[in-house]
């Protein structure tokens, strides 16, 4: 088994390149996520993930609420940088 025993901190002091690397992956997250939220919002008539392709209306339905419950499990990027 892997247990990570993290404590949350209020502040922490860290160098200017890691600083940077946070941020790009903040923005990597937050990019991935506006993305599932923008297809969650759509209205196609067809699903296609490389050669998978389906066009039922409850199959759609269940894979918009998917995307919707994924980005509400990954909630916000964890890691704050000011």
């Amino acid at each position: 088994m892997f247990d990570l025993d993290l404590e949350p901190v209020e502040e922490a002091s860290i160098n200017e390149d890691a600083a940077k690397i946070i941020m790009q992956l903040e923005a990597w997250f937050e990019s991935r996520t506006d993305k599932l939220q923008e297809i969650a919002r759509s209205q196609p008539d067809t699903v296609r993930i490389n050669d998978f392709e389906n066009s039922d209306p409850d199959f759609i339905n269940g894979f918009k609420a998917g995307l919707i419950a994924a980005v509400e499990v990954m909630g916000k990027f964890p890691v704050n940088v000011e």
